[in-house]
């Protein structure tokens, strides 16, 4: 399966549900073909995913770097207490180095544990909101309308505007703007007098819902005033609402991660040297973007990688690698030696900001013709479930707790086939445990000509956009 460039992969997703808009119009397509029904390669790039590809695992662009250093980073929440050694200063493995001042480890824990709740609150409007708008028809008078979620920004408070239709349940800087029928408008209350233009427009505090495309303008009525909305409009805010579940989910994946990290920290507040060797650098603890502390033992070298911080639960110490050299193109192989617990300072070409990379570093059996701070490609031997096939879940009908796949046969004919599904890569994908490959080809399965015994005809998945 071709790998997805990296910085392609944060947009994987909305495009994907871009994608599937085009799906009603697939019906129609099929027609033109004397009732036979596409069916599409399930290895097809366009409907299918690797986990790997998914989260960036896998391969991997890494530097060499010698081995038998150990390099100490402070990230943002931490404060450096008590220093025990100085530069130049002989230490054996397990000699304390320094020590953390916690004073504030108690606060900041709170402050991520507020994070969380705000988004697992605002997580849950959104697919409530989905939900509200999958049940809208084209031109019928809608019975209730969504709650729109301003984008979160942690560190805030909750309130509540008594004397408004609106209940602020976001974090500082957002809003959760709640229409209640049989209001005329719903109110808006600003999170603070400098919030940035277009979070609260309306002077007076209220403002008309926006329309589907969220241009501002007023939400469509018929001639006796009930809201109604188009097909187009429809579909564009259940791909809006698909959106920011995505973007919710990914916010509170990170938020969670940080929680565990500050854990770690505010438990682990003594480091300690990892090696027999000499202290070789002691820097200013107040500057984070550079290492605070290096301790020197000598050795060959390693290579070091940055994982995704959704990827890392993958790799483990020990876990065999294969390493190319760019230059010479000679492999090596190795064993990941160790995994920080901080993020990197240095993530090279990831393309996604919105993701942490934390340093992996792999101990090679032979250094062979490597020099320091040369770059080679690293692919880490992953588990199984990793490069298991993942569908598009459109492709999935679930009837009476079982789920199918409609398949070409070996007759050519239409076959409704139970497949055993695992875990989702955020709702877009469903990994396929059983009765699917690869070498499988697919049908979507909605249109009056799907059904068992039909005829089929292998397709592009290109005609799924047409």
């Amino acid at each position: 399966m071709k790998k997805i460039p990296k910085k392609a992969k944060i947009i994987v997703g909305a495009a994907v549900l871009a994608g599937a808009v085009g799906f009603g119009c697939f019906c129609v397509y099929q027609s033109h073909f004397n009732g036979t029904v596409a069916v599409y390669s399930a290895s097809d790039d366009s409907i299918s995913m690797s986990e790997s590809n998914w989260w960036g695992g896998g391969q991997y662009d890494g530097t060499i770097q010698a081995d038998g250093v150990q390099t100490v980073m402070i990230s943002e929440s931490q404060t450096v207490g008590e220093v025990a050694v100085k530069e130049g200063q002989q230490v054996k493995k397990g000699d304390k180095l320094f020590s953390y001042d916690t004073t504030l480890s108690d606060l900041d824990m709170q402050r991520a544990q507020l994070d969380i709740k705000k988004l697992e609150l605002q997580l849950k409007t959104a697919k409530n909101n989905l939900k509200i708008v999958q049940k809208y028809r084209p031109g019928e008078p809608i019975q209730e309308q969504i709650t729109q979620i301003d984008p979160v920004e942690s560190g805030g408070s909750d309130s509540k505007d008594s004397g408004s239709n609106m209940t602020n349940t976001g974090a500082s800087g957002s809003a959760v703007k709640v229409v209640l029928l049989g209001g005329d408008a719903e109110s808006v209350k600003k999170p603070d007098d400098d919030a940035p233009s277009g979070e609260a427009d309306d002077k007076n505090g209220s403002q008309a819902p926006s329309d589907a495309a969220g241009n501002g303008e007023n939400i469509p009525a018929d001639d006796n005033g009930e809201t109604t909305y188009t097909k187009q409009e429809i579909e564009q805010m259940i791909k809006e609402q698909k959106e920011s579940i995505r973007d919710l989910d990914l916010q509170l994946r990170q938020a969670k991660l940080q929680y565990t990290k500050k854990q770690k920290e505010e438990q682990n507040n003594t480091v300690y040297s990892e090696l027999d060797g000499t202290v070789t650098y002691v820097g200013d603890s107040s500057n984070k973007s550079k290492a605070f502390m290096k301790i020197s033992g000598g050795g060959g070298y390693l290579v070091k990688i940055s994982v995704n911080e959704f990827t890392l639960k993958e790799v483990q110490v020990g876990q065999s690698a294969t390493v190319q050299d760019w230059m010479t193109g000679e492999s090596y192989t190795g064993k990941v030696k160790s995994i920080s617990t901080y993020p990197s300072d240095d993530q090279g070409y990831t393309g996604n900001t919105n993701s942490s990379y934390y340093p992996v570093y792999i101990q090679l059996d032979d250094s062979g013709e490597l020099t320091d701070q040369s770059s080679v490609s690293v692919t880490l031997e992953t588990e199984s479930e990793q490069n298991s096939l993942y569908l598009e879940s459109a492709f999935i009908v679930k009837e009476n707790g079982k789920n199918y796949v409609y398949v070409q046969g070996e007759d050519e004919k239409l076959e409704k086939r139970q497949v055993t599904i695992g875990k989702s890569l955020d709702g877009y994908y469903t990994q396929i445990k059983n009765g699917l490959t690869g070498d499988d080809w697919v049908a979507f399965p909605y249109g009056k000509n799907v059904k068992e015994g039909a005829a089929t005809r292998q397709a592009d998945t290109s005609e799924l956009w047409q």
